[in-house]
């Protein structure tokens, strides 16, 4: 303003501020020209802008940018509001190993990476990522044999149900009907024929029902098996005791308790074991239980020996060697001659004896009566030369009983009888000696007792007056006792 108007100085009075408004004036006298008017921001994203309202005393218009394509940077592109929108995802591997990622977070493009795989279990998940679910878990199977059925392990992400089937019967067909495990078992056997031709098959064998064949008979023998098949075992056979067994196979055959391994008379009853003459055989069946060697029964035909031959060394003699050959009262009679003034008598007669156990020398003879007591010693020799005493003829008369002498048993071959005057020193008579009959008899007789050794048929009775002459005991077996024994008169 002018200082002076009119001549009259002037006051200078400012103006009332007004409103900053864009008029490029300081409205609101603050030394700014349009201040404060502000900005506009218009537009999203990308395609925001922002300009000053007032520009050059001008207001401003704000236009938006031109959208762009939505690119992973972290910027609205397309300036829509969003953000790296639209750019999708990626989706990489199959089954539990597949992996889906945003193609861009952050402004960041990412990779997809597939998952690790893992063992197939059953959960209808594709765990070993090829493609397929549940696969490879095969099947699984329950009952047996003829019950076994098999399932899917796997259905459904479920595990599998396994359900056996039905047991039935046993039949002979090669399967295992009933499910037990064993195939056609308990059909049991069957059995046909008797003794060694029974037979017994398995009613099924390799799923074929069988027939059962008896086998074939063959000749009955003594094993305890009924051979020939009619039921009876050793049949024909001797079954001592009668209890059903064969001897052969009874270990007791006379069931006496005793064994018969152990029996001293496995086939007599013999419990006590008796045995008199420890020979180990019982004397209920030892046919010589005293040991005397001469059994209860005699065997065989006794054989009787005559003399071959004779030689009279002193005497003199009437009658042949012929007529002492049988006991028919005619004798060969033998005096004795003086030698030396001493009448002496010696007659030798020759046997051959044929083997056997027992041979006993009968002589039936007797003497004329001596008034010197003169009687004749009967022995006999094996060798001819050494002589052993038998008995003594001392009778008078004919009686027409032998005496007799056993010879040792077992004796043969040729034997020497020889019959001697008694008093050889003394004695001067003449004295006959009359021989009916001399014989030997070999046999095998029995044992008139055989629960005493010294009474057998090799036993030597007499003389008169010895025990064994008043004994009540027939001591040799001959049937006479005592006195009624030749050898005891």
């Amino acid at each position: 303003m002018n200082n002076c108007v009119a001549g009259v100085p002037q006051t200078c009075t400012p103006g009332t501020p007004a409103t900053e408004i864009c008029n490029n004036i300081d409205d609101d006298c603050n030394g700014a020209v349009d201040d404060n008017l502000g900005t506009t921001t218009c537009g999203v994203g990308a395609c925001q802008r922002t300009v000053n309202n007032c520009a050059g005393g001008v207001t401003q218009t704000c236009t938006p940018g031109a959208p762009g394509t939505e690119a992973c940077n972290n910027i609205d592109d397309d300036c829509d509001g969003a953000v790296d929108e639209g750019l999708g995802s990626t989706t990489c591997g199959v089954g539990a190993c597949q992996r889906t990622v945003n193609n861009c977070v952050g402004g960041v493009t990412q990779t997809c990476t597939p998952g690790t795989p893992t063992t197939e279990i059953c959960n209808n998940l594709d765990d070993d990522c090829d493609g397929a679910v549940d696969e490879g878990l095969g099947t699984i199977t329950c009952g047996q044999v003829a019950c076994q059925r098999s399932a899917t392990a796997c259905v459904n992400g479920v595990p599998g149900t396994c359900t056996p089937g039905t047991p039935t019967a046993e039949v002979c067909n090669n399967i295992d009907d009933d499910c037990d495990g064993v195939v056609d078992n308990n059909l049991g056997t069957t059995t046909c024929g008797v003794g060694a031709c029974r037979r017994t098959v398995n009613n099924c064998s390799g799923g074929v029902p069988q027939t059962c064949s008896p086998g074939a008979p063959s000749p009955e023998v003594c094993n305890g098996i009924d051979d020939d098949c009619d039921g009876p075992i050793d049949e024909g056979f001797l079954d001592t005791d009668g209890d059903g067994l064969a001897d052969c196979m009874d270990p007791d055959d006379d069931n006496d308790g005793i064994l018969d391994a152990a029996d001293n008379c496995p086939l007599v009853a013999n419990p006590g074991q008796q045995d008199l003459d420890g020979d180990h055989i019982g004397d209920a069946c030892d046919g010589d239980a005293d040991g005397d060697t001469f059994n209860v029964t005699g065997t065989g035909t006794p054989i009787q020996t005559l003399a071959s031959a004779e030689q009279r060394l002193q005497g003199t003699q009437t009658g042949t060697l012929a007529s002492m050959q049988s006991s028919d009262n005619t004798y060969e009679a033998i005096t004795e001659a003086r030698i030396n003034n001493v009448s002496l008598l010696d007659m030798r007669w020759t046997f051959t004896v044929p083997a056997g156990h027992l041979s006993v020398v009968y002589v039936e003879a007797y003497e004329s009566v001596s008034t010197e007591g003169d009687n004749y010693q009967f022995s006999y020799s094996l060798n001819g030369t050494s002589f052993t005493n038998m008995f003594v003829v001392s009778k008078t008369a004919d009686d027409n009983l032998s005496q007799y002498f056993a010879l040792p048993p077992s004796t043969s071959g040729s034997i020497t009888i020889r019959a001697q005057d008694t008093n050889r020193t003394s004695g001067k008579n003449l004295d006959t000696l009359f021989v009916d009959q001399i014989r030997v008899v070999t046999s095998d007789p029995a044992d008139c007792n055989d629960r005493a050794a010294s009474v057998n048929p090799a036993a030597n009775e007499g003389p008169a007056g010895s025990a064994t002459c008043s004994d009540l005991i027939d001591n040799n077996c001959d049937g006479r006792l005592d006195a009624s024994d030749a050898n005891c008169r």
